[in-house]
């Protein structure tokens, strides 16, 4: 006999249910382990016609490559938005805002390019780090 937990949603019988959507848990199905989270601030300015690189980080250590989600936004952008990456164009200005995920960090990345005049900007990076290992090389 296999052992299993059930959480059922209200109403119904976690011992005998068969229909995954009568549940709110089960251990038969594999989950996200939250490890952390954080933001990450990064601000940088570039001359014009220059294209200028920040960097910001955070640290895991976990020894592999963790499931990992990142959100990202522009401070004085559309509202409060975050998207998963972001890529601003204005004319000839740029902003271009990713994250790249390693064994031991996670790093944020935030590109502007200035066409014309002096361009200054910051990126918000907000990321939750899970222990499931994506099996990554």
């Amino acid at each position: 006999m296999n052992q299993k937990i059930n959480i059922s949603k209200e109403g119904i019988d976690a011992g005998t249910v068969t229909e995954a959507d009568d549940l709110n848990y089960s251990s038969d199905y594999n989950t996200l382990k939250y490890y952390t989270s954080g933001t990450v601030t990064i601000s940088g300015t570039a001359d014009p016609t220059l294209t200028t690189t920040v960097f910001g980080s955070a640290a895991h250590n976990l020894g592999y490559h963790p499931y990992t989600v990142v959100y990202c936004n522009l401070e004085g952008g559309a509202g409060n938005r975050y998207y998963p990456y972001s890529l601003i164009q204005a004319g000839v200005v740029t902003h271009r805002l990713t994250a790249t995920m390693g064994t031991d960090i996670v790093r944020f990345i935030y590109r502007l390019t200035a066409g014309a005049g002096t361009l200054e900007g910051t990126a918000n990076f907000v990321y939750k780090i899970f222990r499931n290992n994506l099996g990554l090389s």
